[in-house]
């Protein structure tokens, strides 16, 4: 039986499905692998080791011989730090294999290991080359990484500092200083955090003092912040202590604020910058020197719920430089709302199936530049996406992608025997109305490749290329159609669970026809690699077939015939 070779990812609506096989067990040590699969695979040992902040370089293995084609994937311990390319292709082929030290990896210090696992796609044939990668080093990042402070003589004010303290994993940290003019809070908290420091002139004669903050965890590392406190003569006064923005998440720009600029001196000519998490203040002035006035609109619309702070700093020529903070507070969005849920393949309302592929749509749904599932190490999709999940009479559907104004999931098999469930949408903790939906035992429907549900469907031929009407497949020759909505399988699955070795079949009868004549299904159950409600339809082309580019193909599972539209290439 033919396995499948074809990625789904093209046919879901912007919807990457992305699958991983299980590891072998990691090896003590990593040798050179010399194997052959058909043709040679020649890789040295995999060992990456990088300081946190910095690359590594990029190591490459070969694949020699005849011709031959092959796919790539790759599995890892933790987070997804691995990466090889290219990851499909035909030998001779160098592959690249490169390491990510990003923060945002979520890597711990110490070894953490990886699998390549390189496959002859003809011969199904595959070899596992281990990868460890080992970061060293301090975790933790600050920004900025050092402050510099100028206060004037006897100010009997502070300087307030917000300093981001990143790193690549969550851990608890403390944060210390060690001069008596400057304070850091909160003492205790948790990465990612934001950092409070206070600098005082008060007690301090004219001159340069230093110190710094100590933000330390155990046993992963400490980082260090210097602290530069320049006490000059006065500088600018502002009428207020600072300014403080809220609104609904969503809302584009709240009204505009302003703030008198005067000094404690003499007048004096200025400049003013911006700084924080985003682009996110706008400040303009009706003069250049004092007494003048801001005026300050903030737009902080990309940024997350929750409290975020900005800085406006004055600077007066030749004088001393001075700092307002700005608090951002944004509060949840409204609820979700669902708009309605289509079929997967054939992207039309229907009545939904167990296992069935959809495809949900309405409005604050999910983030708005999408996220797509990762499968666990168990090999089973995600029932939640960053907040997001998707819940059939209360049970969560498995995810394959959510943004701003779509899902795409897969219905739970739980909804069996059901003749409607209730659907919500629930996202960062917000439900939305119930909507009633009517369930049918199975949904039919093929895949296409243009993923509009007509034209020409998502197909490979019997030697494993893409069908089309460049490639049109032969009369009494095998062809390999992909659907969803089979309903019910000849034993349970768990929802969302990655096919392996063990086929399902749909529990109803399966038939097809070709150009409205009958052909023989040589095979209808689960796809292996891809999630369980993916169905895999191996048809054989008998000489009564219609020949042409755009072949009519419809299959049957019971009574419910799949929906018209998908089409192959006969000749």
């Amino acid at each position: 039986m033919p396995r499948a070779a074809l990625a789904l990812a093209p046919l879901f609506a912007a919807t990457p499905l992305l699958l991983t096989a299980q590891p072998p067990s990691p090896a003590a040590a990593l040798p050179p692998v010399r194997q052959t699969l058909g043709f040679n695979v020649d890789a040295p040992p995999l060992n990456f080791i990088y300081t946190y902040g910095s690359g590594s370089e990029p190591k490459f293995l070969s694949l020699s011989g005849p011709p031959q084609p092959f796919t790539v994937r790759v599995t890892t311990s933790s987070s997804h730090w691995l990466e090889v390319t290219p990851n499909t292709g035909t030998t001779p082929q160098q592959l690249q294999v490169s390491v990510s030290p990003s923060p945002t990896m979520g890597l711990t210090p110490g070894l953490h290991t990886g699998f390549i696992i390189i496959r002859n796609s003809a011969s199904y044939q595959e070899v596992s080359i281990p990868v460890t990668v080992t970061p060293v080093g301090s975790p933790f990042s600050s920004q900025p990484a050092s402050l510099a402070v100028t206060l004037p003589v006897g100010s009997p004010e502070s300087v307030i500092t917000t300093l981001s303290i990143g790193s690549n994993f969550a851990a608890g940290i403390t944060s210390t200083s060690d001069v008596p003019w400057l304070t850091v809070t909160p003492f205790r908290t948790n990465t990612p955090a934001l950092l409070t420091a206070t600098v005082s002139a008060a007690q301090l004669a004219p001159g340069t003092f230093n110190g710094k903050i100590r933000i330390a965890t155990f046993p992963e590392g400490e980082l260090t912040v210097p602290v530069t406190l320049a006490v000059v003569p006065p500088g600018p006064v502002f009428s207020v202590p600072s300014l403080q923005f809220q609104q609904a998440a969503g809302n584009i720009v709240p009204p505009a604020q302003t703030i008198d600029i005067t000094s404690n001196g003499a007048p004096f000519r200025f400049t003013f910058a911006t700084s924080g998490p985003c682009n996110c203040l706008i400040v303009s002035a009706n003069a250049n020197a004092t007494p003048a006035r801001l005026t300050v609109t903030a737009s902080p619309a990309a940024l997350p719920v929750g409290v975020h702070r900005g800085v406006i700093t004055v600077t007066p020529a030749g004088g001393i430089s001075r700092s307002l903070d700005v608090t951002f507070t944004l509060t949840p969005p409204p609820p979700p709302a669902i708009g309605g849920i289509n079929h997967g393949a054939t992207f039309r309302p229907v009545a939904v199936s167990p296992g069935l592929i959809f495809s949900l749509f309405g409005s604050n749904l999910g983030l708005i530049t999408g996220l797509s599932a990762m499968t666990s190490p168990a090999l089973q999709l995600p029932k939640a996406l960053d907040g997001t999940r998707v819940l059939f009479d209360g049970v969560p559907a498995p995810l394959l992608y959510a943004r701003e104004n779509q899902i795409n999931g897969l219905v739970p098999y739980s909804v069996a025997g059901k003749s409607t469930v209730q659907l919500r949408v629930e996202y960062k903790g917000q439900l939305s109305p119930a909507q009633e939906l009517r369930i049918a035992p199975t949904a039919p429907g093929l895949f296409t490749l243009a993923a509009t549900g007509t034209s020409q469907a998502a197909a490979l031929n019997q030697d494993g290329s893409v069908n089309s009407p460049a490639k049109p497949e032969t009369a009494g020759r095998a062809i390999i159609l992909y659907g969803t909505g089979e309903g019910l399988l000849d034993s349970p699955v768990e929802d969302g669970l990655i096919t392996g070795a063990t086929l399902r079949r749909p529990l109803l009868p399966v038939s097809a026809t070709v150009g409205g004549v009958p052909v023989d299904v040589l095979y209808a159950g689960t796809a292996p690699g891809m999630v369980a409600g993916v169905l895999q339809i191996n048809l054989l082309l008998n000489e009564k077939v219609p020949q042409g580019d755009a072949v009519p193909v419809e299959i049957r599972i019971g009574n419910t015939p799949s929906a018209p539209g998908p089409t192959i290439s006969v000749r």
